[in-house]
């Protein structure tokens, strides 16, 4: 999304987000998360960050329009992404596919550093997804019964 922004066509990031969702699928449900930093991905090459990607199964598939893509604000160094989800089941599948990359950051990409851990931000938007996740579950739940 960053070469929207440089071509000077007056788009912020949230529409030039709303311009990629309808490009890619305007029938398909949707989660946008603008800014997640991560101390560990400043460590990080692009190309490492995408084989690792591909080891755990974190993609985008082009002929259902399913998965995860990642924006970036200026290059993976500088330790913030976005991620753009797409689902067209449901928007519950949109959070567990976000929530499968907040896994894949928490577990598979580590700071080596000595300060470790991970950003408070991180962890907010970690915890809001799992939160929404498990009312959901809890809501299905009692519809059953």
């Amino acid at each position: 999304m960053q070469y929207l922004n440089s071509i000077k066509c007056g788009l912020d990031q949230y529409s030039s987000a709303h311009f990629l969702r309808n490009f890619i699928s305007p029938q398909s449900n949707s989660l946008y998360v603008p800014i997640l930093s991560h101390p560990a991905l400043k460590e990080l090459r692009m190309q490492t960050f995408f084989h690792l990607c591909r080891l755990q199964n974190i993609s985008f598939d082009m002929e259902h329009k399913i998965g995860n893509i990642f924006t970036f604000l200026d290059v993976i160094e500088g330790g913030s992404i976005g991620i753009m989800t797409f689902n067209s089941s449901s928007k519950e599948n949109c959070y567990a596919h976000t929530a499968e990359v907040f896994e894949f950051l928490n577990s598979k990409v580590k700071v080596s550093g000595k300060d470790g851990g991970e950003g408070s931000d991180f962890m907010g938007l970690k915890n809001a997804v799992n939160g929404f996740l498990k009312r959901q579950k809890k809501m299905k739940r009692k519809q059953k019964y």
